[in-house]
């Protein structure tokens, strides 16, 4: 109840101040006081679109436990039928929480969400942990995550934690990086191919 209560103030608040800000914008205000105008409703628009992706996601939940027949969107990722999510809303491909539900089906659903998403260090990681490590999985999860995640020391330390036969996908400097092939032959239980000459 106090959750539906805050909702309903915030909705009531954004239509009450929005019309207002839009009007600083427009008129012949000073420059600070525009961009200030701007930045609230930047957030109004941030908020909104929270929320939409936050119903659609209840409502694909609700489809999925209510639907005995393996006709909901998530049961079709499971089976391999990821086609499906080419029509699913934009607001879902980018949701989070969907897509930590869809690598977890299916890690190949990767490949069909919003691009945003693959620079997501909790996403990645989800389906590092998902993909199989001794086939194709790796190097598909790594190919696709953003260079930004691929160069980040903090991030591929924890990626070759979760999967330490990701090294092979990696970029030579880090095969070669001894911190880091150690890293990943405690997880793999033995070295992957690359990381032999830096064990040495």
């Amino acid at each position: 109840a106090a959750e539906a209560l805050s909702h309903f103030c915030l909705e009531r608040e954004r239509r009450l101040h929005r019309p207002a800000l839009e009007r600083v914008v427009k008129e012949d205000a000073s420059e600070e006081a525009k961009e200030a105008a701007r930045q609230a409703l930047r957030n109004f628009d941030a908020a909104e679109a929270e929320d939409r992706a936050k119903a659609l996601l209840g409502d694909w939940q609700d489809l999925q436990e209510g639907d005995g027949h393996g006709s909901s969107l998530l049961e079709r990722v499971r089976l391999g039928h990821l086609r499906a999510l080419v029509g699913a809303p934009p607001l879902l491909l980018y949701n989070r929480a969907f897509a930590l539900e869809a690598v977890k089906r299916n890690v190949r659903a990767l490949e069909y969400l919003d691009p945003g998403l693959w620079g997501d260090r909790i996403v990645i990681a989800a389906a590092l942990e998902v993909g199989d490590p001794l086939h194709s999985g790796g190097e598909f999860i790594w190919q696709l995550a953003t260079e930004e995640l691929r160069e980040d020391p903090a991030f591929v330390r924890q990626a070759l934690e979760i999967n330490g036969y990701a090294l092979e996908f990696m970029s030579e400097s880090q095969r070669m990086d001894r911190q880091l092939v150690m890293a990943a032959v405690r997880q793999a239980g033995g070295a992957p191919r690359d990381a032999r000459v830096a064990v040495r």
